[in-house]
């Protein structure tokens, strides 16, 4: 099973409601690509209500080397 890693970071205020707006469509729509329950509970975040932002992440293991 995969398993995922969300960072927190928090990114400059858009400088007006439409650029926010667009932000967070673009923002959305790659979310909705990524997999697994880590998407739902990012979603989920109350970070997000205070214009917070997640990124999540697959873990992969590096091949070892030898």
């Amino acid at each position: 099973m995969a398993q995922y890693m969300i960072t927190y970071l928090c990114g400059n205020p858009p400088s007006t409601p439409e650029e926010g707006k667009q932000h967070k469509l673009k923002y959305m729509d790659r979310l909705s690509s990524l997999g697994d329950a880590a998407l739902r509970i990012a979603q989920a975040c109350p970070f997000l209500e205070i214009g917070g932002s997640l990124e999540v992440s697959e873990i992969r293991k590096m091949p070892s080397q030898q």
